[in-house]
């Protein structure tokens, strides 16, 4: 049961990350392609773009609270998504869902850099299951701060 969840979860991030690639790409071409009123163009393009940004993160956030009841994981993801970061600072367990469902890089559209350097911490790290997730984020948090961490010293 654990196993086809988890492969649920990651087919729906990898579904939305295709999303927002081919979003992104959408907007780019559109962009260059018009030159009028470039400037309100652009602008509206981002707006759009964020709030996609933001129902794709959504999305996301409840498939990583696949196991909760409807009403309590709309809420929950709302809650999230409206303020992550005293979301994962107050409640490890949330945080530590959010590692093993989530790529750093969605984190990172969420709660930005620096918080999630702050958060990746090497105790938070070891919690990690599986230890290719660890091994992931420790990677993340390395190149995040441009390699100027220690290994976290994951060990099975």
């Amino acid at each position: 049961m654990e196993k086809v969840q988890y492969r649920r979860t990651r087919l729906v991030s990898q579904t939305v990350h295709t999303r927002l690639i081919l979003t992104s790409k959408l907007f780019l071409s559109l962009a260059i392609n018009n030159k009028t009123n470039k400037h309100v163009l652009m602008s509206n393009k981002v707006n759009i773009f964020v709030e996609i940004m933001k129902s794709d993160l959504k999305i996301l956030i409840s498939a990583m609270l696949w196991d909760m009841p409807r009403e309590k994981r709309d809420s929950l993801a709302a809650r999230i998504i409206s303020d992550p970061i005293e979301m994962f600072h107050n409640n490890e367990i949330l945080l530590i869902r959010a590692l093993n469902s989530l790529r750093w890089h969605d984190l990172i559209s969420l709660i930005g850099k620096d918080e999630i350097i702050e958060l990746l911490t090497d105790s938070t790290i070891r919690k990690l299951y599986p230890s290719g997730r660890r091994t992931y984020y420790t990677n993340a948090r390395r190149l995040l701060s441009k390699y100027s961490l220690p290994s976290s010293g994951q060990g099975a």
